[in-house]
């Protein structure tokens, strides 16, 4: 062992003991990989728990007994030591459940490894030795040192052996002796047994079996045990058959061999008639199966390499496989009818499943461990049969498999005659055999009824729920009211009403909750402990019984209310008497007091201030003296408000009426009078108020520092910093605990600033209450905020504490499966890994709740507004980050642990396979080199030879399977060696870290991996990074495997020669050695052999000898001496015979082949089929005949063989012989001849349903078009959809080349195959339907180019139209916006008149010029209409001509807009007209304007004039100048 493996100093041993958890190895062996760098062991190989402080403890009393003691070890303790230099692990063989440190020392399971020292007079020694014995072995032996007692086994038990693996290093530096038990499991008396019964069956097998280990012998056993089980099923249902026809089977592989029980059964089930062969020997027998065969293939049935030879021999597994066959076909198949499975097997298992759905435990998903526990028989049967089945009973987990099983089997038997062909101990087994397990279910579901009677109770289920919740309702209505406590009415009504709901409505509802009960009791004993009892709880018996007594027990409730209301009603009735004189008394003195207070008023500004003063204080006096009674009168109207009295509210306000006169009063008084009065003195108003001012400053200053105490510590919670560490956590957590503790204490000095508000005078009352008022209101949120903060420590310390365990169970997991060497399968301990990697999963599937737990809490305070998001946001994250990368991590396990579990069973195949052929190829070189042996020994030599070619061909289907295999081993083996070169990886999960990205599947660059644990890698982007290298797997193939695997495949091809070479001789020697035996027959043993047996024996030795001579080379000295030792064997054999049965055979092997031909002929000639249908039934038909064709092939052969075996043929049999193969010739050319004529009918066929249905799609589209549009992106896409069904077209059209060169293809076959016929009428129909579909084929191309160019010519006068015609628009809005600028004529001076009238003819000149450019317009425009309009009647007559061929209704099938949108030529026409009327009216407005222009400028021009001459004549007065 090497250095790595030594263990830690005591002293740290038990330090990391007693401070955290740690796993141990599970087995013994190297210890290289079981530790890491640090000398600790490696989690990978931990797997029970054995630390904390209490076993350490435990552990250390008892080390010194255990270290000084050479007695036996108790059976019932477990050995762990601590003890100065010793280390301890704890293992088991297998996986340990994990356990509390208490119970796992009183374990017997634990496991111990001791270190003991050493003497320093040993030899320094560094070697390795492991021995296997048991713990008697003495130590001395090795090193001399003590003896180690066995321990006893308890009573009934013993221990596995080997019990103790000792392994040990001595060394220099460690003088030390180590060693651990390897096995200590006890072995239970089921286990021995077990173990007896395959040594048993072991002594029964072949040699061949001694070389498989235990494991595989039990699994050989297993299959045998199936299949007896499978017989004594098969046997069965045999019987259950053929007693309608009189027969059983005893032994199903022997009784079934004559092939007679075999027909009768196939008549039983399918109630045909089948030909049969009368009597026994191996050819009736052949004959007789292979009738019972091709019966079955005539039906349709597979059968996979099943002879009659196999049957008549007895072969077990292929008569199993035959009545398996059967069973499927003849029961199981029943199964498909309405079902959508792919496989009668399917079927049946899904119905099995639909039928057990509901029952808990049952889940039936195979046909072998599902029905084990026997739950699924007793769920089908209890659905069909409800009170068949104590389902209560039968599913408690105190019934037994076995008892199940029993129940259920008697049960289908007694009630449906299933009958019983399984017993309980044949399912209730580890594996229960699959096909006779689907045999019965078959058989019950043939026999069960079509509708289960479970629906029944399901329809009473739901009568119940309905009638129990509407019970239920009325019940609650019923307490609601009787639970009411508004008494509305007298106390003696109320009493009558509920006695009559007592005695009257309340005895029906009982009957009917016993009505209930009962059918809740037959629906619980039938469908309890079922996903069908669906009776909500609410409504259940217990509940409803429940329910009836709260009823109960709220009306007696009820009658002792309303007996104590009545009670009450006398005391109210005095209450409100008294109350009434009490309020008039008050009344009349608060009148007394009101008339005292205007005297006083009236008198105020004339009597004395003193007077007036002591007047005031006794009317003062008296109010204060009515509180008391107002007060009074106040609670005797609560009393009436208790008891709902009506007339409450209106005393009520009789007393607050008081109440408010009597305050109003005493306002009038202070406020009006004493004022008036003027009492208080200058002098006693400036020492108040500086007795006020003294007093508000010491208040108010104390309130005001009590505020900003309460704002100091708001801001320092409001600002709280959280941190991520758990320990600072807590410190702020105990740290607020004191805070919030000052804060609640300071609750004090509030009260105190409330309790000198006294102390306030009057005027600063307000301010001084709303000072006290802000002070309680943050104070208040300083206690929320304090408590909250608080909550918020608590949950975000709960939650970062339970993260963190989550992320260090994680981390561990992670140090694991990072740190783990793959190179080594030697190294690796692959079952402990196995149990590893499913209780990885397990770990994580159960943990997963638990992180999902977390992870949800920290979710919970996030949705909350926990105020530490940044906190919580980085553990959700890293928690999601870490738990993503341990499932990527579990996943890289698992294909690392595939890889090394292929590549570990590849190399112990491959060397099983190796030894194989290398014991075969000396077994065949020394066992068969014999020529001297006798015809038995013969025999006997190719049953082994046979035996050895089976067992070859199972060896071949190995290696094929390694070679399959080879090509998906990863080379585990290059992880640990330095590579010399970068080499491709690939990542087997996604990986990001430091820039470096990496998704599953990618193919990344390893550049080193000379450290085991982290790979340099470049990745797909170019970044190079360091990489776990348990992230990635070298791809296959591995080079070391592919060469081990050529050698094994050419060592194969070595054998297989040899095996040949070998059979070959010994056949040859057979023959020869028969032939000898032949040729020494006289005439009187000749004679005393039936000529049957005389013809059989020659036809068996010419059969081998052709098949013996077709696998020698003709020039071979053996094929040679084989022909000429026949030759003389036939003679002798035949001499005269081979004449007379020559002319015989082939006289009416001629007759056969007439037949053949001219029922051939007739075939030929008929017309040809224009159908798939029709062709399919041609097609099978043919088949028959060319199998009945092929059935004379070894009639025409043994024909051959004798005109070969003539020595002197006459003339007539040479004809004979030439006409026969002449015919034989004939006939197979016809018909290859026909069946390429079908071939090619087929292609022409479905070529013509190809291109009709091609044809009819175009067709469709094409009249699916709109009519062309005007808009330029619809046009373009119309023209775009053109060139798609254009390239389409000319895609498709090798399709209708195809077919028409199939057709002339068709046609000359079948003038080939219609010798001396010229004219064919069926070709010429289906060739004008061929020219129909290219006639309508070409239509659509010629449509589709059509419509190309003018969509194409289309497209380019409207983009020529469309540029012009917004143009022209353009320019027309831009004169009318000119036009519309221009003032109007009455807004004008004179002088504008002429600038207008320039810009009119301006304007109107320009519209001259742009007549031309509209009439352009007009003429593209016509143009793309005339276009359009002949492309859109094409179109409509285009589509007529389809709904011609096809139909009107073909036009269901066009997909055009409905209703038709305006097409492109009346858009173009609107627009035209649109642009036209604007031009003539924008002229006519321009000319308008411009005529009243100069109408108003020529009037404008003579009134100036006559100004002028007006002007000039009154110049011309006198006086005038």
């Amino acid at each position: 062992m090497g250095a790595k493996c030594c263990a830690p100093r005591p002293d740290k041993l038990q330090l990391r003991m007693l401070e955290e958890e740690r796993y141990v190895p599970s087995r013994s062996g190297s210890m290289d990989n079981n530790v890491n760098r640090r000398g600790e062991m490696n989690p990978a190989y931990q797997k029970e728990r054995v630390t904390t402080k209490e076993m350490y403890r435990h552990t250390l009393e008892r080390s010194e007994n255990l270290h000084a003691s050479s007695r036996s070890l108790p059976a019932n303790a477990a050995g762990a030591v601590f003890p100065p230099q010793r280390t301890v692990y704890y293992q088991n063989g297998g996986t340990l459940p994990r356990e509390s440190s208490t119970s796992r020392l009183a374990s017997t399971e634990v496991r111990t490894m001791q270190t003991r020292e050493i003497p320093p007079t040993q030899p320094a020694m560094q070697q390795y030795h492991t021995t296997t014995g048991s713990i008697e072995s003495r130590l001395d032996d090795i090193s001399g040192g003590s003896t180690i007692p066995q321990p006893r086994a308890p009573p009934g038990r013993e221990w596995s052996q080997p019990l103790l693996t000792y392994q040990y290093k001595v060394g220099s530096s460690e003088r030390r002796l180590e060693y651990r038990y390897h096995s200590e499991s006890r072995i239970d008396d089921d286990e021995i047994r077990k173990r007896h019964e395959i040594e048993q069956w072991t002594h029964t097998q072949p040699v061949q079996v001694l070389r498989l280990d235990q494991k595989e012998r039990e699994v050989h056993m297993l299959q045998d045990e199936r299949d007896k089980i499978q017989k004594k099923t098969f046997t069965k249902w045999v019987n259950k058959h053929l007693i309608k026809s009189g027969r059983k089977v005893d032994d199903l592989f022997v009784d079934l061999r004559d092939g007679y029980s075999l027909i009768a059964l196939l008549e039983v089930l399918t109630g045909e008639r089948i030909p049969k062969e009368n009597g026994y020997t191996r050819f009736h027998r052949i004959q007789n199966v292979q009738y019972c065969l091709d019966f079955l293939r005539n039906k349709k049935i597979k059968l996979v390499n099943i002879r009659p030879e196999d049957i008549v021999e007895g072969n077990g597994k292929l008569t199993l496989g035959l009545i398996w066959t059967i069973i499927l076909n003849f029961q199981v198949s029943e199964a498909l009818l309405g079902s959508d499975a792919k496989s009668a097997r399917d079927a049946l298992l899904e119905w099995a499943r639909r039928v057990t759905a509901g029952y808990p435990r049952v889940n039936v998903t195979n046909f072998s461990s599902s029905w084990r526990d026997g739950l699924a028989f007793n769920a089908i049967l209890h659905r069909y049969r409800p009170n068949l089945i104590d389902w209560n009973k039968i599913s408690d987990p105190s019934v037994s498999n076995r008892e199940r099983l029993a129940n259920a089997f008697a049960a289908a038997e007694r009630e449906f005659g299933v009958e019983r062909l399984l017993d309980p101990e044949d399912v209730d087994t580890e594996n229960p055999d699959e096909k006779s397990i689907i045999t019965y279910v078959s058989s019950l579901y043939n026999a069960l009824p079509h509708l289960p009677e479970l629906s029944k109770f399901e329809s009473v289920q739901q009568q119940y729920i309905a009638e129990a919740r509407e019970w239920r309702e009325w019940v609650e209505r019923a307490i609601r009211l009787v639970d009411d406590r508004l008494l509305n009415g007298t106390s003696a009504d109320l009493i009558y009403d509920l006695e009559r709901f007592r005695d009257d409505d309340l005895p029906p509802r009982e009957e009917q909750k016993r009505h209930l009960a009962d059918a809740y009791q037959r629906l619980e004993r039938s469908l309890r402990n079922t996903d069908f009892f669906r009776i909500p709880k609410d409504l259940s018996t217990q509940e409803l019984h429940r329910l009836w007594n709260e009823l109960l027990n709220s009306t007696e409730r009820r009658f002792h209310v309303l007996e104590e209301k009545r009670n009450t009603e006398g005391n109210l009735n005095d209450l409100i008497s008294r109350l009434t004189r009490g309020i008039g008394i008050t009344n009349e003195k608060l009148d007394l007091i009101l008339q005292r207070i205007e005297d006083v008023e009236a008198r105020i500004d004339t009597s004395p201030p003193g007077l007036i003063e002591r007047q005031v204080g006794e009317i003062v006096d008296e109010l204060n003296v009515l509180e008391a009674p107002i007060n009074g009168f106040f609670d005797d109207v609560e009393t009436l408000k208790s008891h709902n009295h009506p007339e409450a509210n209106d005393f009520y306000r009789q007393v607050y009426g008081l109440h408010q006169r009597r305050t109003a009063y005493l306002d009038r008084l202070t406020n009006q009078i004493l004022v008036r009065l003027g009492v208080r003195t200058d002098t006693l108003r400036k020492e108040n108020a500086s007795r006020l001012e003294g007093i508000r400053q010491s208040t108010f200053s104390r309130v005001e520092e009590c505020i900003e105490w309460v704002r100091t510590r708001m801001e320092k919670l409001s600002n709280m910093e959280f941190l991520e560490d758990l320990e600072t956590l807590e410190e702020m957590f105990e740290q607020h605990k004191l805070d919030n503790r000052d804060i609640q204490d300071f609750r004090q000095n509030v009260d105190e600033c409330i309790a000198r508000q006294a102390e306030v005078s009057a005027e600063d009352t307000y301010e001084y209450c709303e000072l006290l008022r802000t002070l309680e209101s943050e104070y208040q949120q300083l206690r929320d905020l304090s408590a909250g903060r608080m909550l918020d420590l608590d949950s975000l310390i709960a939650f970062v504490r339970a993260a963190q365990l989550e992320l260090v169970w994680v981390s561990e997991r992670e140090d694991i499966e990072v740190t783990r060497n793959w190179s080594d399968i030697k190294q690796l301990d692959l079952p402990m890994l196995t149990n590893y990697y499913k209780q990885l999963l397990h770990e994580m599937e159960l943990r997963e709740k638990q992180y999902n737990d977390v992870h949800n809490q920290g979710a919970a305070l996030l949705n909350q507004g926990h105020p530490a998001v940044h906190v919580i946001e980085v553990y959700l994250r890293t928690m999601q980050n870490q738990w993503d990368w341990l499932l990527a991590l579990s996943k890289c396990l698992e294909e690392h642990l595939r890889d090394a579990l292929n590549l570990k069973s590849f190399l112990e195949e491959a060397s099983d396979a190796e030894a194989w052929m290398e014991e075969q190829s000396q077994r065949l070189e020394n066992n068969y080199n014999r020529t001297d042996f006798s015809l038995e020994e013969g025999e006997r030599y190719l049953r082994e030879l046979d035996e050895i070619k089976e067992i070859l061909n199972k060896y071949h289907s190995v290696l094929m399977a390694l070679t399959e295999r080879c090509a998906t081993i990863s080379p585990l083996w290059q992880r640990g060696e330095r590579i010399q070169r970068p080499i491709t990886v690939q990542a087997l999960c996604d990986y990001s870290d430091k820039g470096i990205t990496i998704k599953t599947g990618d193919e990344v660059t390893l550049l080193d991996n000379s450290d085991l644990i982290k790979w340099v890698i470049r990745d797909l982007s170019g970044v190079e990074g360091i990489v776990p290298s348990v992230v990635f797997r070298i791809p296959p193939p591995d080079p070391k495997l592919t060469n081990l695997l050529s050698r094994l495949l050419q060592q194969f091809e070595k054998l297989k020669k040899l095996w040949e070479k070998k059979h070959r001789m010994v056949r040859f020697n057979m023959v020869l050695n028969t032939m000898k035996t032949i040729q020494g027959w006289d005439q009187d043993t000749f004679d005393a052999i039936d000529p049957e047996q005389r013809d059989a024996i020659l036809k068996a030795l010419i059969d081998d000898t052709n098949k013996l001579l077709s696998e020698l080379d003709p020039n071979d000295p053996l094929a040679l001496r084989l022909k000429e030792e026949l030759k003389k064997t036939i003679e002798h054999f035949m001499k005269d015979e081979y004449s007379n049965m020559f002319d015989q055979k082939c006289a009416e092997l001629l007759r056969k082949l007439e037949e053949a031909w001219r029922k051939l002929t007739e075939t030929v000639g008929r017309p040809i089929s224009r159908s798939t249908e029709e062709l399919e039934r041609v097609i099978r038909e043919h088949k028959a005949f060319e199998d009945a064709l092929q059935a004379l092939d070894v009639d025409v052969a043994n024909v051959k063989e004798l005109f070969r075996m003539l020595p002197h043929p006459n003339p007539t049999q040479i004809h004979n012989h030439e006409a026969l193969n002449v015919n034989w010739e004939n006939i197979w050319d016809l018909s290859r001849m026909y069946v390429e004529r079908i071939k090619v009918l087929e292609m022409v066929l479905n070529g013509v349903i190809e291109v009709k249905d091609i044809v009819r799609a175009h067709e469709i589209t094409l009249n699916s078009f709109n009519d062309m549009p005007a808009a330029l992106d619809k046009l373009r896409g119309h023209h775009a959809q053109l060139l798609e069904i254009n390239m389409v077209l000319k895609q498709q059209q090798t399709v209708i080349e195809q077919m028409n060169k199939n057709m002339a293809v068709l046609r000359q076959h079948v003038a080939r195959t219609r010798i001396n016929e010229n004219h064919h009428p069926d070709v010429d129909a289906l060739e004008e339907e061929v020219q129909r579909l290219n006639v309508r084929w070409e239509n659509v191309n010629q449509q589709v180019a059509e419509r190309l160019i003018a969509a194409e010519k289309a497209l380019q006068i409207q983009m020529v139209y469309r540029s012009e015609y917004e143009t022209e628009l353009a320019w027309l809005d831009s004169v009318e916006e000119t036009i519309n600028r221009l003032r109007r004529p009455e807004d004008l001076h004179p002088e504008e008149y002429q600038q207008q009238l320039e810009v009119l003819i301006h304007e109107y000149a320009q519209l001259q010029e742009h007549t031309a450019a509209i009439e352009k317009v007009n003429r593209e425009g016509g143009q793309y209409i005339r276009e359009a309009k002949t492309f859109d009647a094409k179109m409509a007559q285009y589509g007529d001509a389809i709904v011609g061929i096809h139909g009107s209704d073909i036009r269901l099938e066009f997909r055009r807009t409905k209703p038709q949108p305006k097409n492109g030529a009346q858009i173009v026409t609107e627009e035209l007209e649109k642009l036209n009327r604007r031009f003539a009216e924008l002229s006519s407005l321009i000319l308008e304007r411009r005529n009243t222009m100069q109408v108003l400028i020529q009037n404008w021009k003579r009134q100036k004039q006559v100004r002028q001459k007006f002007d000039c004549v009154w110049r011309r007065l006198p006086g005038a100048c």
